[in-house]
């Protein structure tokens, strides 16, 4: 029974009151680890913060680099797959959710008819092996004929696109 009596710590001095356990001791050792465990707390927010910064300007300049692919292709005179891989790997990551709705909405919609151009191109069969040039494709079909329409408005398109505002890029300080 002394030993009881003996161990336990002196509540003299200035205290913390917490309501689940009531009123602890400043220099007690239960006060710097409940601290501790906050700014661990703290800095493990402030850092996801920082990399969510990070990974959506990386994503967004991926986007912008992807599309200006897409619009170099279809400038050519050759019939050629569009790139998509970078908007899927950003679906399949998860990292949608670091964009505000607006910017996904345009972008979204225009992937979709990048998928689809796509699409179109490999059913037609006018990907073999080796790039087909254009002059060389029977206009008189009405599939290549729909395809040469949909690859001059899907050009069009893509180069408002290139221009929008949230694919460009920012210095550190604006995103």
């Amino acid at each position: 029974m002394n030993d009881i009596i003996f161990n336990v710590p002196p509540t003299q001095g200035a205290t913390i009151w917490i309501p689940i356990l009531g009123c602890i001791p400043v220099n007690s050792p239960l006060v710097g680890s409940f601290l501790g465990v906050f700014a661990a707390f703290g800095l493990k927010w402030l850092y996801q913060l920082y990399r969510n910064k990070q990974d959506k300007k990386d994503y967004t300049y991926m986007f912008g680099s992807e599309i200006q692919q897409c619009i170099n292709i279809l400038e050519q005179e050759t019939v050629q797959r569009l790139p998509d891989d970078r908007w899927t790997s950003a679906i399949n990551s998860g990292a949608l959710k670091l964009f505000n709705i607006d910017g996904l909405t345009s972008l979204s919609i225009d992937y979709g008819l990048i998928k689809n151009y796509n699409d179109i191109m490999v059913r037609s069969e006018l990907i073999g092996e080796h790039w087909k040039p254009l002059k060389n494709l029977d206009t008189s079909m009405k599939m290549v004929h729909q395809i040469l329409e949909n690859r001059d408005w899907l050009l069009e398109k893509l180069k408002k696109l290139e221009n929008a505002e949230y694919l460009k890029r920012k210095s550190w300080w604006q995103f």
